[in-house]
């Protein structure tokens, strides 16, 4: 009696596609389950990834340079402070002025572009500026990454680096995942010993099993190696 969902032929040799329509019909997706983020690489995801908040979540600099305000090339503005990455400037932009700034650090109140350091000629206390200065220049906006709520990764996607820094810019710090698959390697034959184990008359060793456990391990499953004698009935 055939089991359910094998071909009516499986009493004979089976071709490859018949083999691998049988073995697909009796496949059902794998349970999920939520990991941190940490432990993700190579999994595969079970649902949409959204961004949780505007990225970046702040206008700032796109390069070194002064933050400014937009205007004529020629000036020379007074340097009142300086915006580090992590470390915001302690006081607004006022005309005349400008603000020494790091590339990511938060753009300061009152101005509305940077100059990047090549274009300037800084002298003690001041800095003149050696371009005309757009409004907008150098400068990366809330959200220019990832709008709130838009959509990052979708389900099904395989976790890599790149996917595992989007999702935790888009917030995440853990992620559901499909489970990992676990799969068992039947290895038969009596000639078969273990690897690095001395040779009897007529064994080999057990390269199969290896290799196989290895290809389930690299697509991301758990392999279990099972030894199984030759049936003599």
């Amino acid at each position: 009696m055939r089991r359910a969902g094998l071909p009516a032929k499986c009493g004979v040799m089976l071709s490859i596609d018949e083999a691998r329509a049988a073995v697909l019909a009796e496949v059902r997706p794998l349970e999920d389950e939520e990991v941190a983020i940490g432990e993700a690489l190579g999994r595969v995801l079970a649902q949409d990834i959204a961004a949780v908040a505007d990225v970046p979540g702040f206008a700032n600099s796109a390069m070194d340079g002064f933050a400014v305000r937009s205007g004529p090339a020629g000036r020379r503005l007074l340097i009142a402070g300086e915006s580090r990455a992590g470390a915001p400037a302690s006081a607004s932009l006022a005309d005349g002025e400008a603000i020494r700034i790091s590339t990511g650090a938060m753009l300061p109140d009152g101005a509305d572009a940077v100059l990047q350091i090549e274009l300037v000629d800084e002298d003690v206390g001041s800095v003149v500026l050696n371009d005309d200065v757009a409004p907008g220049r150098n400068v990366r906006h809330p959200g220019e990454d990832m709008r709130a709520g838009t959509t990052v990764l979708r389900s099904g996607t395989v976790l890599g680096p790149a996917e595992l820094g989007a999702a935790v810019n888009a917030g995440r710090a853990a992620v559901r995942v499909a489970r990992r698959p676990r799969v068992a390697i039947l290895a038969t034959g009596d000639e078969l010993v273990e690897p690095g184990a001395p040779l009897g008359p007529g064994q080999v060793h057990d390269s199969n099993a290896t290799t196989l456990s290895a290809l389930v391990a690299r697509s991301g499953g758990h392999a279990r190696a099972l030894r199984v004698p030759d049936d003599r009935a």
